[in-house]
């Protein structure tokens, strides 16, 4: 895949940010700010049988950290915590350079990434807060 589709994918999302509502009924919930950026992120899960049936994301940061935060919603919807727990960490450990990502559809996006450190906490902001909410 181009960058230029890679660009695209992004673009829609932040234009369309997927999950933006906020649900009232949810059984998990967490926020991360960044220490570097002070930007925020809050998710909030509504779970069944440890499968995701409803995923909100609230965002206040960059561009980049609204279409990761859409992908994210997304790619996470009717799949189980524990699947959406080791997705995040292969992309932290992605981003890290700590191991070869493969991942599908929309999430390809973060091979274009890598080659912007400065931008990783944008594009991590919506994952950290998963892990904070997947932990409560």
């Amino acid at each position: 895949m181009t960058e230029d589709f890679y660009r695209e994918i992004l673009e829609f999302h932040a234009e369309h940010p997927q999950g933006s509502q906020q649900l009232v009924d949810y059984d998990s919930e967490g926020s991360y700010q960044s220490p570097k950026t002070g930007n925020d992120c809050s998710v909030r899960m509504k779970t069944e049988n440890g499968v995701i049936v409803q995923i909100s994301v609230g965002v206040n940061g960059s561009a980049l950290a609204r279409a990761c935060a859409s992908i994210m919603a997304c790619s996470l919807k009717d799949v189980k915590l524990a699947e959406a727990r080791k997705t995040a960490f292969e992309i932290l450990s992605f981003l890290d350079g700590e191991k070869t990502l493969d991942l599908p559809g929309d999430l390809s996006v973060y091979r274009s990434i890598i080659d912007y450190p400065e931008r990783f906490d944008c594009a991590l902001l919506a994952w950290r807060s998963l892990l904070v909410a997947e932990s409560s």
